[in-house]
């Protein structure tokens, strides 16, 4: 047989037969509550600010700014989900070598700083890869960066065109969707196995 108790102030039935008030009454009675809001205040861990409850229950006791700071702190390193024992794509590290930097900057200075297409000067420039790097690396399928910097295509200055931003776009978004990629890697590897 299921015990029920009352509530000592409203009597409402209470479904645990230990329990004395119901949860709108206990809050009237406890020394931590005044008129249904909590008194008591919750304090940061780390820098000691005021915080709110639901921080100080539920958010691990920290404010926002050290919350955010431990969740980077966290995220670091080792402890990231993306990191893959300290290397970094080889993409990624061709294009953070200095040799490619050099490239840029010589194909800047072929191009005197303009746009090949649009011969605007007075903007953010990009170098655009008329062979994109991705196909490059798989055409003559480098492994590591000692490769990659042996490679004379991929240092090739003719390869490379001093591009504005609007025109950089236009050309990835030509390239990449308005024409069959398998088909363009293709005819590129099968340009180079016969040139």
């Amino acid at each position: 047989m299921i015990k029920f108790s009352k509530c000592k102030d409203c009597g409402k039935h209470l479904k645990d037969y230990r329990s004395t008030y119901c949860k709108k009454c206990v809050q009237k009675h406890s020394k931590r509550y005044k008129n249904g809001i909590t008194t008591k205040n919750y304090y940061c861990i780390d820098c000691n600010s005021s915080i709110t409850v639901a921080s100080g229950l539920f958010g691990g006791g920290r404010c926002r700014k050290c919350a955010d700071k431990q969740h980077s702190l966290r995220m670091m390193g080792s402890n990231n989900p993306n990191y893959k024992d300290g290397r970094k794509s080889l993409q990624k590290a061709i294009r953070d070598h200095k040799k490619y930097k050099h490239w840029i900057y010589r194909i800047f200075e072929r191009d005197k700083y303009t746009c090949q297409i649009c011969n605007s000067t007075n903007c953010h420039l990009h170098v655009h890869h008329k062979i994109p790097l991705i196909c490059i690396i798989l055409l003559y399928k480098l492994k590591n960066l000692v490769q990659a910097l042996k490679c004379p295509l991929l240092w090739d200055e003719n390869w490379g065109i001093t591009l504005c931003i609007p025109c950089h776009n236009r050309i990835e978004k030509k390239v990449f969707y308005h024409e069959h990629r398998q088909e363009r890697n293709k005819e590129i590897s099968e340009s180079f196995v016969e040139g």
